[in-house]
């Protein structure tokens, strides 16, 4: 029985779990979202055995097995493109944001950086995308 108007002591720390929930929540999400592109939707990698989009030009000695190409999509339509060179430096050899729209039904995205789209399929239920051979019409 509590008579001087406190909370029993279970009714304090169920409120102190709660904050402490919400405001982890919080912090996450401040962590997931870039003010300038929204929330991270997905992250996916290029495929080994892709090519290259037609953006990324290699510098010279360096040859496509040498370097890794990871894709960020975020919310409103908008993806990240980061290509970095061989271990273990992983030198950034080409950042860029552009424009992405995926279409479900054909399990392909297609992305736009400076006036160029290329169109990258996923075909395997893996986070792995391709360089697509499709050309779109229009």
């Amino acid at each position: 029985m509590v008579l001087s108007g406190e909370q029993p002591a279970h009714i304090v720390r169920g409120g102190q779990l709660i904050a402490a929930v919400l405001g982890a929540v919080g912090i996450l999400s401040a962590a997931a979202c870039d003010p300038r592109y929204g929330f991270v939707e997905s992250n996916l990698e290029l495929a080994p055995e892709s090519g290259l989009p037609s953006w990324i030009s290699l510098p010279p000695g360096h040859l496509r097995k040498d370097v890794s190409v990871s894709i960020t999509f975020y919310t409103f339509d908008k993806a990240r493109v980061v290509a970095r060179g061989p271990a273990p430096e992983r030198k950034v050899l080409f950042d860029a944001i552009g424009l992405s729209h995926y279409f479900p039904d054909r399990s392909y995205t297609i992305i736009a950086i400076d006036g160029r789209e290329e169109i990258f399929e996923q075909a395997r239920a893996k986070p792995l995308l391709t360089v697509s051979d499709i050309k779109r019409a229009g």
